[in-house]
C-alpha cells in the first residue's frame, strides 16, 4: 500500500510539472494592428477566431489601424474570408508585376470598393467598429515627419463612401500611398495612417484585459517598427503575433520581416503560409487560454 501511495504521489507531481500554463480571459473585443501586405496573417487569425466562436460577424466589437481597420470593418459587414483573400490576391499579383510604390491608395480604393457591400450595410459598423487614423496639419511632403501625431478613432459613419474614406485614411502611408503626399482628405481633415499615432487600438471603452490584441510583426521587431513612423510601440499586452510559437515558425526571417512589409513581389510566395501562420498562432493562443 505504501508503494502505491508513493507511486500516486510521484505521478501527481509529474503531471503538475508537465501541465501547460493556462490563463483565464474574458474577451469582449478584438484590436488589429497595421499590417502592410502582412494583412494575410490577420486573415488566418480571423478565420480561426470565427471558427472558435470568439468572433461573430456583426456582433463582436473590433478596432484597427491601417490594414487592421479593414479586418475590423469587413468582419462587421460579414464579408466572407475567401472573398477578401481573392480581392487582395489579384492586387498583390498586379503589384508584383509592377511596383505599387506611390499608388497604394489606388490599390486600397479598388479593394474596398469591391468588398464593402452596397445599400445600407455600412450602418452595421456604427459603434461596432473603430477605424483609427492620424490627423494633422497640411504640410509639405518634406515636413511629413515633423507632423504631431494626433490620433482619432472613428466609430460613427454617415454612408458607405464615408466608411471607405475612413478606411483609406487609416491606411494612408506618407509617400507610399501617393507620391509626394503626406496625407489624404477625410471630412475636411488631413489624415494619414493610424499607425503614426497608435499601432494597435482596441475599441473605445474596451482597452483593458478584455480586448484581444493582434499584431503582424514578431516581438523582436516591435521597437524597430515603432521607430519607422513614430507610432506608439507595442508591448507585452499584445496577445497574438508572428513568432509566438518560436521564430522558427516564420516563413520569412524576423530580420527581413519589416523590409518585406510593403514589397508585394517579395511577399507573394508566402501568402498562403502567412494565412496558415495566423491560423496556427491563434490556435496556440486559444489552447493556452481558458475563455470565460
Amino acid at each position: 500500500m505504501l508503494l502505491v501511495n508513493v507511486f500516486i504521489s510521484v505521478l501527481a507531481f509529474a503531471i503538475g510539472c508537465c501541465a501547460k500554463s493556462v490563463s483565464s480571459r474574458n474577451i469582449d473585443a478584438v484590436g488589429f494592428s497595421g499590417s502592410g501586405f502582412y494583412i494575410y496573417y490577420h486573415f488566418g487569425v480571423v478565420r480561426k477566431l470565427r471558427e472558435s466562436g470568439l468572433v461573430v460577424p456583426g456582433q463582436t466589437s473590433m478596432a484597427g489601424t491601417s490594414g487592421g481597420s479593414y479586418i475590423a470593418a469587413l468582419n462587421c459587414l460579414g464579408v466572407e474570408g475567401d472573398d477578401v483573400e481573392k480581392a487582395f490576391d489579384s492586387q498583390i499579383a498586379l503589384c508584383s508585376e509592377k511596383s505599387c510604390e506611390g499608388r497604394l491608395d489606388n490599390v486600397a480604393s479598388k479593394i474596398l470598393e469591391s468588398l464593402v457591400p452596397g445599400g445600407d450595410a455600412w450602418e452595421k459598423c456604427k459603434d461596432l467598429v473603430g477605424v483609427h487614423i492620424t490627423v494633422g496639419e497640411d504640410v509639405r511632403f518634406a515636413e511629413c515627419d515633423s507632423q504631431p501625431s494626433t490620433g482619432l478613432t472613428v466609430t460613427e459613419f454617415t454612408s458607405r463612401s464615408d466608411l471607405i474614406s475612413a478606411l483609406r485614411a487609416s491606411s494612408f502611408v506618407s509617400g507610399k500611398s501617393k507620391t509626394d503626399a503626406c496625407a489624404t482628405p477625410f471630412r475636411s481633415m488631413h489624415a494619414r495612417d493610424g499607425g503614426y499615432s497608435k499601432e494597435l487600438p482596441c475599441p473605445e471603452g474596451l482597452e483593458g484585459n478584455n480586448c484581444l490584441r493582434v499584431a503582424v510583426v514578431p516581438s523582436s521587431q516591435w521597437k524597430q517598427w515603432s521607430e519607422l513612423g513614430g507610432d506608439v510601440p507595442l508591448d507585452n499586452s499584445t496577445d497574438i503575433y508572428p513568432g509566438i510559437r518560436g521564430l522558427n515558425t516564420l516563413p520569412i526571417s524576423a530580420e527581413d520581416w519589416l523590409k518585406t512589409m510593403f514589397d508585394a513581389k517579395a511577399i507573394a510566395p508566402y501568402l498562403d503560409a502567412l494565412v496558415q501562420l495566423g491560423y496556427d498562432d491563434t490556435s496556440f493562443w486559444l489552447d493556452q487560454n481558458v475563455l470565460l
